[in-house]
């Protein structure tokens, strides 16, 4: 103000969460979800970037994005500080979607489509007695509460009635 002595401004901003993107220094992150065709085959889809500008990202056709991995877009982050030109990187980390089913017919035109899977890897002797076992969906809850009593019970075990069994004999299924 005239007639004041000279101050400092002080100035805070206070960054507010986004609901599609988070920010690391420089870098900008996302999330994605995919099919597994997009997967294995290339995918393409369009974020809308911070500033209000549309960009559409596209793997390289022929490779295979996992689950978790995380790809970048060179130069779609943020702007270095004192250094205008320069942008740190958009991160998407991808979440692939798996099918939940696949009919017979599918399942044919998977292995005849990639030849490389196998139906089974497993080489028995006719002689061996076998038990197949089958898995199952585990139900995270009833899991935990098992695994919950399980520590429960062994807490006041007789610690000698368990030394000569191998961890986690009792559970699951045999192998042969």
């Amino acid at each position: 103000m005239p007639g004041k002595p000279a101050a400092d401004i002080i100035v805070i901003l206070q960054e507010l969460p986004h609901e599609r993107f988070t920010r690391k220094k420089h870098d900008l992150y996302i999330k994605q979800t995919i099919t597994l065709v997009e997967a294995l085959a290339g995918c393409e889809f369009m974020v809308t970037h911070l500033d209000g500008r549309n960009i559409v990202i596209r793997s390289k056709p022929g490779d295979i994005i996992k689950p978790g991995q995380e790809l970048c877009v060179l130069n779609e982050g943020f702007p270095v500080y004192k250094q205008p030109f320069d942008k740190g990187r958009l991160i998407v980390t991808f979440d692939v979607a798996f099918p939940t089913t696949l009919s017979s017919d599918q399942v044919q035109q998977v292995l005849q489509t990639i030849p490389a899977i196998k139906q089974s890897s497993v080489s028995v002797n006719p002689q061996d007695e076998i038990e197949e076992c089958s898995l199952a969906d585990v139900d995270p809850e009833e899991l935990k509460k098992e695994q919950q009593q399980r520590h429960h019970d062994h807490a006041f075990a007789d610690e000698d009635d368990d030394e000569d069994m191998p961890q986690g004999a009792g559970q699951g299924c045999r192998v042969g």
